[in-house]
């Protein structure tokens, strides 16, 4: 799969069309140069593309974001942060008052002990 850089289109490599034109001449005979263009808008600015492993989707490859053996698109990155935080959120008001009550027993009993005043 390819994407293109300028219209953002996917498509396979069979898919890109083949353009060729006159290059002036070489040793007496036409030359001519060969290139494949994009098949949507026709630009030469195209790359393999890279699927998204939550999504699915396929992207240019400076959309992706990589960690460990991870290739994220960004949206699906900013939605797993965003769960994320909201899970932590959801567990730090769960515990809420818990530690700090843990903290108080701790500390009455180190000054019951005199190891603190």
């Amino acid at each position: 799969m390819l994407i293109c850089r300028d219209c953002g289109q996917t498509f396979e490599e069979e898919e890109a069309k083949t353009v060729s034109e006159y290059a002036g001449e070489y040793w007496g005979a036409p030359a001519r140069r060969e290139y494949s263009v994009c098949p949507y808008c026709g630009s030469e600015d195209f790359e393999k593309a890279v699927p998204c492993e939550i999504c699915g989707e396929y992207f240019d490859p400076d959309e992706i974001y990589y960690a460990d053996k991870w290739r994220i698109c960004l949206g699906c990155k900013d939605e797993i942060e965003k769960k994320y935080r909201e899970w932590t959120q959801e567990i730090e008001a769960a515990f809420s008052g818990t530690f700090d009550k843990i903290e108080q027993a701790v500390i009455g009993e180190l000054q019951m002990d005199g190891v603190i005043d």
